[in-house]
């Protein structure tokens, strides 16, 4: 009986075309992961009785397509804590020196504008400063200020402060392309 239901589990269509739905990255490790957890199943004699069970009824390949849906999609499962985490971990690392890319990217155009508002009339360098949350006397990266915020702030008229940032703006658009940074 256990020769049969190998051969049933082995050559059965739906579970092979189940196994080729799975990405190729891990479609081998995946498929021997589900087979090995199936002859264990047959080791054990109350799984192995339920199995019997499910192939006379003709439900056996449902089973093994809930085993295999269980293992692919369930961050529980032995197959994902076995080889997905790897990935994972790898991902995680990925993610983290693209933020660092992006920390230091952001600070050498944070350093360009700064050196770039050294060129610009006083007052609309500070604005600028404000707007973007660089302090005006640290340099240092604060919290950006709207147009209101620096109005209230300095006392100058709101339509003033806007035509002063969007001005200085344009420049440094003109000097430095910092589009995808800000």
């Amino acid at each position: 009986m256990k020769q049969e239901i190998t051969n049933y589990i082995l050559n059965n269509q739906i579970i092979n075309d189940y196994f080729n739905k799975v990405d190729d990255t891990n479609k081998s490790d995946f498929k021997q992961h589900i087979y090995l957890i199936i002859f264990e199943m047959m080791n054990d004699d109350i799984k192995w009785l339920r199995m019997q069970d499910l192939y006379k009824r003709n439900e056996l390949g449902k089973f093994i397509v809930g085993i295999i849906n269980n293992q692919l999609k369930s961050n529980n499962s032995s197959f994902t804590k076995q080889y997905k985490s790897k990935t994972t971990i790898y991902k995680d690392i990925e993610e983290k020196a693209d933020e660092q890319i992006s920390s230091i990217n952001t600070a050498i155009l944070v350093f360009q504008i700064i050196k770039e508002l050294q060129n610009i009339y006083c007052v609309d360098a500070v604005l600028y400063k404000l707007y973007r949350g660089i302090d005006p006397i640290t340099d240092e990266l604060k919290e950006p200020m709207t147009y209101q915020q620096i109005q209230k702030l300095i006392g100058i008229n709101y339509q003033a402060v806007r035509s002063s940032v969007i001005k200085t703006e344009k420049h440094l658009k003109n000097i430095i392309s910092y589009d995808s940074y800000l």
